[in-house]
């Protein structure tokens, strides 16, 4: 007699489909990744969708938008070692479900307020603030999520398919929210990421999976020792200590270069939105490339080379966007023609992509292996430091 679970390969080998190998027969797994695939998508809407909003809805001058990008990375700044605490503390994902219903429930204030005229840019700056605050606890979640969900020996297949798995949202999500924005307003757009957030949140509901807190016995009983407890071993550990510290450097600057991305590209360089999107959806199909040689290119050439390497192909892909813009600027006698300025942009941006991608698959899989259970999330705080470095 055939079982269940020996019914469901046949059935999909008789249709043709490939059958589920690795960790795509796990149930836990599945579900995890669905949940940031499906949310990523909708997060382009919002980090496409928030900035033009400031830029051509409310005509935001440069100071504006550079406190626009703060109000997103202060959150960083101000939680990664409570939100670490916390994790640690409670039931992983609790945390996860309640970060993605608050974030659907502050965006969807941005396209209330639009649909009445009261939309300002005070409420921009409070809404990337809530949303960057709520971000902060998910991001610290997951990451401590994973080893709970996979053998320790997965690790770096499991973050190469999550990274993976943003990369496919990345490379079709920016173009799709720049073609959406074009149509509806950037206000009206941020409507599908609450609506993402929302499906994210009831995608990781059924895990069921051992999500124990730390016992309280067996740990400190005050929030200091408990933050100190993990920068012990995140900064006492002489391998995990200088790469948190550039994964933080690498955060900040690009943060910089951020704040005033989209405006450069609409107002100085005169680039649609459209075309924007499409240069960020370029680096979608860089950080496919790098989820998926991230394990084989650190088995071949070793961590201490891919850290260095793509540190150094990261930065000089940041420099490529101003020297690009001045050649090519509408607004001066640039002489690189507009179709190899787009290219240029958009090879910077792939660039950047794969070297991030290459640095964080195996810094997240070096730090997950080297922390034991109990302090998964005030270590992994520092994974928080270089989510914006897509």
């Amino acid at each position: 007699m055939i079982t269940r679970l020996q019914a469901r390969p046949r059935f999909a080998l008789a249709l043709g489909l490939p059958r589920l190998t690795g960790l795509w027969r796990e149930p836990n797994f599945r579900h995890l990744w669905t949940a940031q695939l499906v949310s990523q998508v909708g997060s382009d809407f919002s980090n496409l969708g928030i900035p033009l909003a400031a830029v051509l809805a409310l005509n935001a001058r440069p100071a504006d938008m550079g406190l626009l990008q703060a109000a997103q990375y202060v959150p960083v700044l101000l939680l990664s070692l409570i939100a670490g605490v916390w994790v640690d503390r409670f039931r992983k994902r609790r945390i996860l479900i309640t970060a993605d219903l608050g974030r659907a429930a502050v965006l969807l204030s941005v396209p209330v307020a639009a649909a009445f005229g009261a939309l300002t840019l005070t409420q921009l700056y409070l809404v990337a603030f809530a949303v960057g605050c709520l971000g902060v606890f998910f991001d610290v979640a997951q990451v401590s999520y994973i080893p709970r969900i996979v053998p320790r020996e997965q690790l770096i297949e499991a973050n190469s398919k999550m990274e993976a798995g943003l990369a496919a949202a990345r490379l079709t999500g920016p173009s799709l929210a720049g073609g959406v924005i074009q149509i509806v307003t950037a206000p009206m757009a941020i409507v599908l990421d609450a609506l993402s957030f929302v499906i994210s949140a009831l995608l990781i509901a059924p895990i069921r999976t051992p999500d124990q807190p730390q016992p309280r016995a067996s740990r400190p009983q005050n929030l200091r020792a408990d933050i100190a407890e993990g920068l012990r071993l995140l900064l006492g550990n002489p391998v995990l200590r200088p790469l948190a510290i550039g994964a933080g450097l690498m955060n900040l600057f690009v943060n910089v270069n951020l704040a005033l991305y989209a405006l450069y590209l609409a107002r100085d360089l005169s680039i649609e939105p459209f075309l924007i999107g499409v240069i960020l959806a370029v680096g979608g199909g860089g950080a496919l490339a790098g989820a998926a040689l991230a394990g084989a290119l650190g088995r071949r050439w070793g961590l201490g080379t891919i850290f260095l390497a793509s540190t150094l192909v990261y930065g000089l892909s940041l420099l490529v966007v101003p020297i690009a813009g001045d050649l090519g600027s509408a607004a001066g006698p640039g002489w690189l023609p507009r179709a190899a300025l787009i290219a240029t942009l958009a090879a910077a941006r792939l660039a950047l992509v794969v070297s991030a991608l290459l640095y964080r698959v195996n810094f997240d899989s070096l730090r997950q292996a080297m922390t034991p259970d109990g302090l998964q999330g005030r270590v992994n705080l520092s994974r928080t430091w270089d989510t914006a470095t897509c």
